[in-house]
């Protein structure tokens, strides 16, 4: 069911627009912290059993033999799947982070990346590739292919609505903002909602950190939005937006 133009409530004087809490980027939203990968040019499909190494905080870095691939929606999985699967034989220091990262696959102007996100947003995240292998380059996961991310991830959504055009979110970025971000079309879906706030966002300030934001949905599971900042190391705070009169 869309989101509808009536569904505001008052505080005050000013009515505001519920799109931000309907979407989990309030409250129970989360900082995040992690990497972006170069694009993504190995050919696909990919046989089962390619191998590269992660690293998160101080962990020693660990080797993933990934699943096969056929896409880069695969890709996500396979990559997520192994790093996941490395939990119980790090020390305690790091289980939660290779435990709980997450994976997401976001296609821009400039090809298809990966986004990995540590499970303890203060441990960073690197990978290498191994002797032979050159699947951590195809995927984007050198270190000099990479750049680190921060940003705020949502709770998870029991469903994924329809945000009709109009709808708002307010937005601060480290010390910019907050603005008003508008939907300028209906969107149908998370993978939709992320790319029509990912341009309402960009468009609402040309600040780097709004001008280069990104916003990604996770396919997993769980239905998440992933909101990153143009800028690494940049909070963001999303909040309700007053309705336009």
């Amino acid at each position: 069911m869309p989101i509808e133009p009536s569904r505001k409530v008052t505080s005050g004087p000013a009515e505001v627009d519920l799109t931000a809490s309907i979407l989990g980027l309030v409250g129970g939203a989360a900082p995040v912290g992690g990497l972006k990968s170069g694009p993504v040019t190995i050919q696909f499909p990919v046989a089962a059993g390619k191998q590269l190494k992660v690293t998160i905080g101080d962990s020693e870095p660990m080797t993933l033999t990934l699943a096969a691939m056929n896409d880069v929606g695969e890709a996500r999985k396979a990559l997520e799947d192994g790093i996941r699967g490395q939990a119980t034989k790090v020390s305690g220091r790091v289980t939660n982070a290779f435990g709980n990262a997450r994976v997401f696959a976001h296609e821009d102007d400039d090809g298809q990346r990966l986004i990995v996100l540590s499970g303890q947003p203060s441990k960073a995240v690197a990978f290498s590739k191994t002797d032979t292998d050159t699947t951590c380059e195809g995927l984007g996961l050198e270190t000099e292919q990479t750049v680190q991310v921060t940003g705020l991830m949502s709770e998870h959504l029991a469903f994924a609505p329809s945000v009709s055009k109009g709808r708002a979110i307010g937005i601060k970025v480290g010390g910019s903002g907050p603005v008003r971000a508008e939907l300028a079309t209906e969107a149908n879906g998370l993978s939709a909602i992320a790319g029509a706030f990912q341009s309402a966002i960009r468009a609402a300030s040309s600040h780097t950190s709004f001008s280069g934001a990104i916003v990604a949905a996770y396919p997993g599971l769980e239905n998440r939005l992933l909101v990153l900042s143009g800028t690494f190391g940049d909070d963001i705070v999303v909040n309700a937006a007053q309705m336009d009169e």
